[in-house]
């Protein structure tokens, strides 16, 4: 198993941008959160897009950037939307060059820290109708290399990580 590239996957919520930035630190990597890419570079916010052109849209327009960058670093820590891995194939893709982890948090939890905020578009869609998003999607994000109950501080996080590595040392070179 190749761990020269990580993509982070999980609901919304779970710690994917927090977790990334400090792995990478750990690792030496760098970093990019897919969400954060787009919008630079597309100089508008994810939900402006959704509002304006529509989640298939964003989701092809996410999936094209994903490709740019996936061929552009060999090592790489990448945090990916709660949505990339569920649309399309883009798990069985991701799996293939990048090791997945799934950064679970409990939907309560995941729900605590966004739902006041409407800059994620699907947020304004409502708890139930995001819980009934997340059980949909955690069978996929289940089908990740690596699950890590994201639930603890990040420090801790690194630490199973880490552990991880040490036993798969060779996954590095």
């Amino acid at each position: 198993m190749n761990i020269k590239k990580i993509a982070l996957i999980g609901f919304m919520g779970s710690g994917k941008t927090l977790f990334g930035k400090e792995l990478a630190k750990f690792l030496n990597y760098p970093f990019i959160d897919l969400d954060d890419y787009i919008e630079k570079k597309y100089k508008m916010k994810i939900f402006q897009i959704f509002e304006k052109y529509g989640e298939n849209y964003f989701r092809n327009l996410e999936r094209q950037e994903f490709f740019l960058i996936k061929r552009k670093y060999k090592k790489l820590v990448l945090s990916l939307g709660g949505g990339f891995p569920c649309y399309k194939n883009n798990m069985n893709l991701l799996k293939k060059e990048f090791f997945t982890t799934f950064l679970y948090v409990p939907f309560e939890k995941s729900y605590q820290y966004i739902k006041n905020d409407l800059n994620r578009p699907l947020v304004k869609k409502g708890k139930n109708f995001l819980e009934t998003l997340y059980k949909k999607r955690l069978p996929i994000y289940l089908k990740a290399h690596m699950i890590l109950k994201a639930d603890i501080p990040v420090k801790d996080l690194i630490k199973k990580f880490k552990k991880y590595l040490e036993k798969h040392r060779s996954s590095l070179s």
